[in-house]
């Protein structure tokens, strides 16, 4: 993860051991198999270029996102004020964006 131009530190984000599982609208963060009570709601528009994502979380509000998938890779760029969405995959310090880079997990 990469924030605000910065690879994320384990202070601000810990992302060992974690699963984001994406089912039907919701997405549902867990850690050692254990789920998270906190499902978000996932709202895509894939007619949009780039495809766009909508979070909407239970505490924090909406969060505006563009996603890509290429083969096993989901990579998602986020602003967290929940107003603007980012128009290109990147996170600088100026832009104040989130980049994700997830991988499907191997079964």
């Amino acid at each position: 993860m990469v924030v605000v131009g910065k690879p994320a530190s384990k202070e601000q984000f810990v992302t060992d051991g974690m699963i984001f599982e994406f089912k039907g609208k919701e997405m549902t963060p867990s850690r050692g198999g254990k789920k998270s009570p906190m499902n978000v709601k996932v709202t895509l528009n894939l007619n949009a270029v780039p495809s766009q994502m909508d979070l909407d979380m239970p505490e924090e509000g909406k969060t505006l996102a563009i996603y890509k998938i290429e083969k096993d890779t989901l990579t998602v760029c986020m602003m967290p004020d929940g107003k603007t969405r980012p128009a290109k995959f990147e996170s600088t310090k100026e832009s104040g964006t989130v980049l994700f880079v997830f991988e499907r997990e191997k079964k």
